[in-house]
């Protein structure tokens, strides 16, 4: 029996960007334990119906909403219709992300408007939406995709790893003050995932070299790489076991440990990361970029 159900075979998630990738992988493993109902929320319908398609050949309690993060009030009103139609919300999965990718110098407010938009504050109207709800019921677990970027302060990723550093944070906040009310908070932290995101870098921002290039370039870092699917079975076997943290494989591990005991070992192997990356397009001291 799954933690997050406390016994109760009925049990009903909500997973946002549930359409591909990280979302899609943890809803198909979800919907493979009797007795759960996935609800799959994105932007994009048609990537979500195709992604309901295929979900309901593992079974077919599964559905959709079309829901942008972004928006506080349609995430309050896609939890609440989900509990009132299905009798409870059990699990949420804050997984919606983009990718911002680029030096501090050459990337404008819009690429850290975006990533906090929606990699941070889209996971705080998650919480803001699901954790009464949860607490009301004296049950639930909220699983927040946060990055290994947000908790080893990963370079050329600034306002990503900014947003990430702040749901890793949201979640511990979350852990302590939930467990009173029965709802637990699990934040995962994987580096490098085999997902259509890596291909939307900076999409429908100003390109930075990282455009074409952010799986390479993050690769040099050595970190693990591993798939979406085996992700998803690790993230499902630590709710099972109530655990706080997620971090993907034994290198992130290693680099999470460097970071906690070592820092300063830690810095100097960033720093040498990003020698050679080129600021092409970076301003000049005088200039102001709002784009």
């Amino acid at each position: 029996m799954s933690r997050f159900t406390d016994g109760h075979p009925a049990t009903v998630a909500l997973v946002t960007g549930g359409g591909s990738g990280i979302g899609l992988a943890l809803a198909r493993r979800l919907l493979a334990r009797d007795g759960v109902t996935i609800v799959i929320a994105g932007r994009n319908e048609q990537r979500l119906l195709t992604a309901v398609k295929e979900l309901r050949g593992v079974s077919p309690r599964a559905s959709h909403a079309v829901l942008d993060v972004r928006d506080p009030e349609a995430f309050h009103d896609v939890c609440t219709r989900v509990q009132r139609e299905y009798g409870s919300l059990d699990l949420l999965v804050n997984n919606a992300g983009v990718a911002v990718a680029g030096s501090v110098a050459e990337l404008g407010l819009a690429h850290w408007q975006r990533s906090i938009e929606t990699n941070l504050c889209g996971a705080v109207h998650g919480v803001l939406a699901a954790y009464p709800l949860m607490a009301a019921q004296g049950r639930g677990h909220i699983i927040n995709i946060s990055s290994l970027a947000g908790i080893i302060h990963a370079p050329l990723m600034g306002p990503y790893t900014v947003a990430k550093a702040g749901v890793t944070s949201l979640t511990m906040v979350l852990r302590a003050e939930g467990a009173r009310h029965g709802v637990r908070a699990t934040a995962v932290c994987p580096s490098l995932v085999e997902t259509p995101m890596l291909e939307r870098v900076n999409d429908a921002l100003p390109a930075t070299w990282m455009n074409g290039h952010a799986k390479e370039q993050i690769s040099r870092l050595g970190l693990g790489i591993v798939t979406a699917d085996s992700l998803a079975r690790r993230v499902l076997r630590a709710v099972d076991r109530d655990r706080a943290v997620v971090v993907a494989s034994f290198r992130d591990r290693v680099a999470w440990s460097l970071e906690r005991h070592l820092p300063a070992v830690s810095a100097r192997v960033r720093s040498r990361y990003v020698r050679g990356y080129s600021d092409s397009s970076a301003p000049g001291p005088d200039a102001v970029k709002t784009r």
